[in-house]
């Protein structure tokens, strides 16, 4: 396209030049920038027109490469044409181009970045990529809420994604925002465990075989629970796990937090008592007094 290009200027006897961006093309009194990598005409410039320069126009362009100055001149004058920051959206080209890791090192800000992950997570999302989309979405600070995200995903009933992106929001906070590290994590603990509850209610032998997801899952969960056993609160998630039935993750956390009382009661009483079971979605009391007592 570009070779094009330069074959029409010599046709109709334009010169020009280029920079590291652009492409100055001189043509009469009318100067156009070209951008290198989108070929699209990005600015125009009229030179004045002095009598004396009327019948032949500006005759031609020049550069100081030490300088990174360009002149256009005529027969009279030397005009001197001001380059100034042709930069500053080239992330907007690269990312209608869809080449989006130059569109992100081109950024400049926050917001411009968040623009090129929007696109990303919403591209994503469209192809029904939602776990991708989810990892997006994490990184956007400024052009969409954590709440508006977060309905996308409940809206459509994708809780994984949801989690995901819980997830990959808590690898971005700073130690600082204490309060939403908590709520984030206590969300994504009762997604675990009802994600959890899914698996055993679909497979009722899940527990007793070698289910790969189960079993994956419970890893992956206990692994969570040790990275953020600092920011949860305790009470809180005690009463989760329980609620859900969750005995030996009660007893993991329990052991994380050094409340050894519990954990010892647990090891007493483990003959004697049946596990807390969730049948349906719904605890039985009953049988979660015993941790009640200690």
């Amino acid at each position: 396209m570009m070779f094009e290009l330069l074959r029409f200027l010599l046709s109709v006897n334009c010169t020009s030049l280029s920079s590291k961006g652009g492409l100055y093309i001189l043509h009469g009194f009318l100067e156009q920038v070209v951008n290198r990598i989108s070929e699209q005409i990005v600015g125009e410039l009229y030179f004045d027109q002095t009598p004396d320069a009327v019948s032949r126009g500006i005759i031609g362009l020049c550069s100081d490469a030490s300088a990174g100055l360009f002149y256009a001149y005529d027969q009279n004058s030397i005009f001197q044409v001001s380059v100034n920051d042709e930069g500053r959206d080239m992330w907007k080209v690269y990312l209608n181009l869809k080449e989006y890791a130059a569109a992100l090192a081109s950024c400049r800000d926050a917001m411009q970045r968040d623009q090129v992950y929007l696109v990303q997570a919403e591209a994503a999302f469209v192809a029904k990529e939602f776990l991708r989309a989810a990892s997006f979405y994490a990184k956007i600070n400024y052009v969409l809420s954590f709440e508006e995200i977060s309905l996308k995903f409940i809206s459509i009933g994708e809780q994984d994604a949801l989690r995901t992106f819980l997830l990959r929001k808590l690898d971005s906070l700073s130690k600082d925002e204490k309060c939403q590290i908590t709520m984030i994590s206590t969300w994504a603990t009762e997604l675990y465990l009802d994600k959890i509850n899914r698996l055993l209610l679909e497979d009722d032998g899940a527990l007793d075989s070698n289910n790969t997801e189960y079993q994956s899952l419970i890893k992956e969960f206990r692994a969570f629970l040790s990275d953020c056993k600092d920011v949860l609160d305790e009470a809180t998630t005690m009463k989760l796990l329980e609620s859900y039935g969750r005995v030996d993750e009660l007893v993991f956390f329990a052991s994380l937090k050094e409340q050894y009382e519990i954990v010892l009661h647990h090891y007493i009483q483990a003959p004697l008592t049946v596990p807390c079971t969730t049948i349906g979605g719904t605890y039985n009391p009953e049988v979660g007094r015993t941790w009640t007592e200690v």
